[in-house]
C-alpha cells in the first residue's frame, strides 16, 4: 500500500513538472479563463458559441472589421451564423481571435484540432472547453478576485452576454434602434435592457425628463408685443 501511494505521488510530481513545462511553451487551462471571457464581453457570444469557435472562423475581412462565423445550436434550422465585429489590435474581436490562433499554434501540432481552444489541460494536451464554470471558479479565487461589496467574486459565464448588451446599451444612449443588433427591439428592451445593472441609468434619466418638465413649466413666457397682439387675435376667433 504504501508502495502503491508513493507511485501514485510520483505520478502527480511527474504530471504536475510536465504541465509547469507545457505551461511555459503553451496555452494551459489556467489560460484559457480570461481569453473565454474576454471574447465572450468584446462579442456579445454567448458562451456556448464561443466555446464552439474553430479555428477557421474569422471569414471577410474588410476595413478594420471582420465576419465571426459560429455555431448557435439552439436555433433550429439556423445553427451557422456570422457576425462582424471590429478588428485590429489585440482589444478587437478580430484581434484576441489572432492572438488566440497564434498562441495555440505549437499545440495544435501535438493535438491536431480544428478547434479554436487547444492547450495544455491536466497532464496532456485537449481541445475545446468542456467545465468552464469550474475553470472560473478556480481562477477568480487564485486571483483573489472580489465583487463590488468585496466578497469573493462569483463569476457567471451566462451573464456575460448581458453585461455586454448593458454597456453597449450605455455607448448608444439607449437608443433602441443602434442598441437592438441582432434583435427585434422588444427583444432587445425586454431580455438586455430591463435588467438591474442599467436601473440606475433609468432612474436617472427619468428623474432628469421630470425636472425639464417642472422647468418648462415653471419658466414664464415673454411674449412680443406682435406674438401678443396674434394671442388675443387667436382667442377673440375662439
Amino acid at each position: 500500500m504504501k508502495l502503491y501511494h508513493a507511485r501514485a505521488r510520483r505520478g502527480r510530481s511527474t504530471e504536475h513538472l510536465g504541465d509547469e513545462l507545457n505551461g511555459r511553451h503553451h496555452l494551459t487551462r489556467d489560460d484559457v479563463v480570461p481569453f473565454l471571457v474576454q471574447l465572450a464581453l468584446e462579442t456579445g457570444l454567448e458562451i456556448e458559441c464561443c466555446k464552439t469557435l474553430t479555428v477557421d472562423c474569422l471569414q471577410n475581412a474588410s476595413d478594420r472589421t471582420v465576419e465571426i462565423a459560429f455555431l448557435k445550436r439552439r436555433a433550429r434550422g439556423g445553427e451557422y451564423k456570422r457576425l462582424r465585429a471590429r478588428d485590429g489590435g489585440s482589444s478587437t474581436p478580430g484581434g484576441l481571435i489572432r492572438r488566440l490562433i497564434d498562441l495555440t499554434a505549437a499545440a495544435r501540432r501535438h493535438h491536431p484540432s480544428e478547434s479554436l481552444w487547444v492547450y495544455r489541460g491536466a497532464g496532456a494536451f485537449t481541445a475545446g472547453i468542456r467545465h468552464p464554470q469550474t475553470l472560473v471558479d478556480a481562477w477568480t479565487r487564485r486571483h483573489a478576485i472580489v465583487d463590488d461589496d468585496g466578497r469573493p467574486l462569483r463569476l457567471l459565464l451566462s451573464h456575460l452576454r448581458k453585461t455586454h448588451k448593458a454597456l453597449w446599451y450605455i455607448k448608444t444612449e439607449g437608443h433602441i434602434a443602434r442598441f437592438a443588433v441582432g434583435h427585434t427591439p422588444e427583444v432587445a428592451a425586454r431580455h438586455y435592457a430591463d435588467i438591474s445593472a442599467l436601473r440606475p441609468l433609468h432612474e436617472a434619466t427619468v428623474a432628469e425628463a421630470l425636472e425639464d418638465a417642472v422647468t418648462a413649466v415653471l419658466t414664464p413666457i415673454m411674449l412680443t408685443p406682435s406674438r401678443n397682439a396674434n394671442w388675443r387675435a387667436i382667442r377673440r376667433v375662439r
